[in-house]
């Protein structure tokens, strides 16, 4: 038996490599150069192209993603391609094009997208809970007052979320506890309503 160091893979071996799902792909790509099969001279001698699997993986390696495709980005930001290519279009959110597969393509990097994440309020609608803690019966922006013999100080919840967070007049940002700590209190009782 003949030694053979080239792993010789047909077409079909090629689509399922590449994760490609038409022939055509294939011979644009033959076209093109990208994928060279050992028999391109002689192939209808077999009936079929053959590749060596090392061309297939060194273009694999081409083919390599960018960045995160419109359709990943929207996944992870809960919302639709459409708003994603508008937040794009907008300059709200970094992202380059590059050819990907014969295809034109926005791609967007991981670390842009991060950034956009911790600076952009997007994906679903804020549910209740973002305006209203139930066990401790607060609402967002509820007044909370500090009556003294000088002057009366407010301040308003500026957070729900845990930990349930205030801010003075004086701009300072103060956990519910140390507020209550102090002094504060609520300026007004909210109704406890059970739809919440």
């Amino acid at each position: 038996m003949i030694d053979n160091p080239t792993k010789i893979i047909t077409i079909e071996d090629v689509m399922e490599m590449l994760a490609i799902s038409s022939k055509k792909t294939i011979y644009t790509y033959i076209q093109q150069g990208k994928l060279n099969p050992i028999n391109k001279d002689d192939w209808h001698i077999e009936g079929r192209y053959e590749f060596d699997i090392e061309d297939v993986v060194r273009l694999q390696e081409e083919l390599k993603k960018p960045g995160l495709t419109t359709k990943e980005v929207a996944q992870q930001l809960d919302i639709s391609v459409t708003t994603v290519n508008k937040y794009i279009k907008q300059e709200l959110l970094p992202a380059f094009q590059e050819e990907y597969r014969g295809i034109n393509c926005y791609f967007v990097n991981e670390e842009d997208l991060d950034a956009f994440k911790r600076t952009h309020e997007v994906g679903r609608k804020p549910s209740k809970r973002h305006f209203y803690h139930a066990e401790q019966n607060i609402a967002l922006f509820q007044l909370f007052v500090k009556k003294s013999e000088e002057k009366e100080q407010f301040a308003r919840i500026i957070s729900v979320e845990d930990p349930i967070m205030a801010v003075t007049e004086q701009h300072e940002e103060i956990a519910l506890e140390e507020l209550l700590h102090r002094g504060f209190e609520a300026a007004y009782e909210i109704e406890s309503k059970n739809d919440y």
